[in-house]
């Protein structure tokens, strides 16, 4: 698979709100944290003013606060639409699921804000920011919308850290649901986002897709989210590129569901079961999109359906995914931090493959995947397993990149030939 990270079109939208996106919901972010005493307000105060470089206003206790809170203050930020409430309180177990890095949190400190929704990685990541000011050493963040976990040193190093990479999918997580346990070719898959109401954006989803494309399928469902994060949805129907010969449309819910076979997952009574109504007020039914083909099938009667021609061009190495450039970033500078491990990998005799960036003919970077011939600690040399887009090279040609160009890898069970 190979991918472009220099913008392509996604246009389309002439109503200012085609989707019926509900109002927009508060996020919480948890610093979990294994001090002995809760973090006093006078003590991180000054350090919030610091991070902001004095663009913060501390407008005092909240009307509303945390049953548990030792203290809470509302914050406004300079530049910000909205106010942020930061407050902490003990750690009770029973109130979370909790992973085992987290399990010594003694003491939290929370955040909670409304995303701005004409940039809201922009707020969850100075939401970040604000945590890592307010707390060293922290154990894990929970982003509790999305119920997602990152460990204390994912947190320092990929968001409170001096270079931080926060992407659009953290904003996001995507469920997987089927009628069998591990689904395959014939069994089929409803896959949708959860976090993207809360940006000011249609929840994303793709149904009825062929168990054994789940991966390509993630991948697809993942890249559309996160440049609707990014600029906007495009109008129902409006048929786009989610990259090189990935032609998809958002279709409404309400028209994807009347065409769900018997025994689909996703229907309008298991969204019933899961939502408790069967009115607007059921997230599960309200200002949803359904990723399909951008054009419709059938001999008989022209419907859309899951995007068929998309995933095929990507599994046949043929498309590529448009990614941000804030998911470029992330996933690069983690690939290259981590070299070191692929190079024991190799050097205990498993095959690797890499991705890398290429220039590319109008000026961009396309991103390709090679299979590894060699590597050491300043690059790699390797062939081609993709047939590139935009760049005149051939699978199977041979390749060579330096280490800053890698965006990402993966090590491979079978040994080197």
């Amino acid at each position: 698979m190979n991918a472009n990270d220099h913008a392509l079109p996604i246009l389309g939208q002439e109503d200012s709100e085609p989707w019926g996106v509900p109002e927009l919901g508060p996020t919480t972010l948890l610093d979990f944290l294994g001090c002995d005493r809760s973090p006093r307000f006078e003590e991180v105060g000054p350090l919030l003013s610091a991070a902001m470089e004095g663009d913060i206003k501390f407008l005092g206790t909240p009307p509303e606060t945390p049953l548990q809170a030792i203290w809470a203050q509302v914050l406004q930020v300079e530049g910000q639409p909205f106010p942020f409430v930061i407050w902490s309180e003990p750690v009770t177990k029973e109130s979370f699921q909790m992973p085992p890095f987290a399990e010594g949190s003694r003491w939290m400190i929370g955040i909670q804000a409304l995303l701005d929704p004409a940039a809201p990685l922009d707020s969850w990541r100075l939401m970040t920011s604000l945590l890592g000011a307010a707390a060293p050493d922290p154990l894990a963040l929970l982003d509790v919308e999305t119920e997602q976990w990152f460990t204390g040193q994912e947190f320092t190093d990929r968001l409170a850290g001096p270079d931080p990479t926060p992407e659009e999918s953290m904003l996001f997580r995507i469920d997987v649901a089927s009628g069998t346990e591990t689904p395959e070719a014939d069994d089929t898959v409803w896959l949708r986002t959860i976090g993207l109401h809360r940006c000011g954006r249609p929840e994303l989803e793709m149904l009825e897709v062929p168990g054994d494309n789940i991966r390509i399928a993630h991948d697809l469902l993942e890249a559309v989210s996160s440049l609707c994060l990014l600029r906007g949805c495009p109008d129902p129907g409006f048929p786009f590129e989610a990259g090189v010969n990935v032609p998809v449309s958002l279709q409404p819910l309400e028209e994807q569901l009347e065409l769900l076979s018997e025994g689909s997952v996703g229907t309008r009574e298991h969204r019933i079961s899961m939502g408790g109504s069967d009115d607007q007020s059921n997230p599960f039914l309200n200002g949803r999109a359904v990723i399909c083909g951008a054009q419709p099938r059938g001999q008989y009667r022209q419907i859309h359906a899951w995007p068929k021609e998309a995933i095929e061009s990507l599994l046949r190495g043929e498309g590529g995914l448009e990614r941000t450039e804030n998911w470029t970033r992330s996933i690069s500078v983690e690939a290259q931090r981590r070299w070191s491990f692929l190079l024991d990998g190799m050097g205990k005799g498993l095959s690797a493959q890499v991705c890398v960036a290429v220039a590319a003919e109008d000026g961009g970077r396309e991103q390709v995947w090679v299979d590894l011939d060699s590597a050491d600690e300043t690059g790699l040399r390797g062939r081609l397993i993709t047939r590139p887009a935009t760049i005149p090279n051939e699978p199977g040609s041979e390749l060579t990149a330096p280490l800053e160009d890698v965006i990402d890898w993966r090590l491979l069970q079978d040994e080197r030939p």
